[in-house]
């Protein structure tokens, strides 16, 4: 019942490394730090001016890797504010990679021969008096950063995202779903525990999914998605999509029995704070 989509790359040692840093830092996991770990330097420095964001703010250098891993993970005052963020995926800048986010954060990190992580410089955060750029709304062909900060935080921010798909017998199923997360500019993944029945089989037969996400308590924010839906089996692809989650969603199935689905997202209509996104679908 499963559909292989296209080939998936492996990723680099310093992408997949940045990868955890992320993770670590905009969720304050111990899976994340755990991940992580292996990839940073015994002498590795985090040089930031906003974590953990305990006044008074200034710039300050952690070195080692037992502090740093303390320092990246955890619940601290900034955590909240660099979970709801879209951070980019790393790209090459200068001799290192660098992040950039929906905010002022940015990072830039560096690495040793061996491709550990050995300086982290955070600029933009809180004292910093760098503000976040301001979004441009209108057509678009990637899913804005805005928005992947809501989809990727959606759970942990109690406002998970509803998807609807359509059964064999054209009935359509609706349900909160806690694995959502921007996977690639235009795909949205889930990782579903139920391999055979349910979402995952009906995409066999009718991949067309919605996805629906809204949040009206401090300002009006919505995103609806309508997308075509497929099960992925290559092992990078079910990675990201089981690891990409909040842990709590993970630790629903620690054995990783079940599918990543991956919905390439033919049209988006986003609200956020004013500003309207729109994805229209391939001609």
């Amino acid at each position: 019942m499963t559909i292989a989509g296209p080939a998936v790359s492996v990723p680099n040692r310093r992408a997949l490394g940045v990868e955890y840093l992320v993770k670590a830092l905009s969720t304050g996991e111990q899976s994340a730090a755990n991940r992580l770990a292996p990839f940073l330097a015994p002498d590795v420095v985090y040089d930031t001016n906003s974590q953990p964001g305990v006044f008074p703010i200034g710039r300050t250098v952690f070195s080692g890797r037992a502090v740093v891993l303390a320092r990246v993970s955890g619940q601290w005052p900034v955590t909240f504010g660099f979970a709801r963020l879209g951070w980019s995926e790393p790209f090459a800048e200068d001799d290192g990679l660098r992040v950039v986010t929906s905010g002022a954060i940015t990072l830039d990190i560096r690495f040793n021969a061996e491709d550990e992580i050995n300086h982290v410089y955070l600029d933009g955060g809180v004292g910093s008096g760098k503000t976040a750029p301001v979004p441009v709304g209108g057509a678009v062909e990637e899913t804005p950063l805005l928005v992947k900060g809501l989809i990727n935080h959606a759970r942990a921010n109690d406002t998970p995202m509803v998807v609807t798909y359509v059964d064999e017998l054209n009935v359509p199923h609706s349900s909160y779903r806690g694995s959502t997360a921007v996977i690639s500019p235009r795909q949205i993944s889930l990782w579903i525990r139920d391999a055979e029945h349910g979402l995952a089989a009906a995409i066999v037969k009718n991949p067309f999914v919605t996805l629906v996400y809204g949040d009206m308590r401090t300002s009006f924010v919505m995103v609806s998605v309508n997308g075509e839906a497929h099960i992925a089996t290559d092992p990078e692809t079910r990675r990201r999509a089981y690891e990409l989650p909040i842990e709590s969603e993970q630790n629903h199935d620690l054995e990783r029995k079940g599918v990543a689905v991956i919905v390439d997202v033919l049209d988006m209509a986003a609200f956020v704070s004013g500003v309207r996104f729109t994805i229209s679908r391939p001609s």
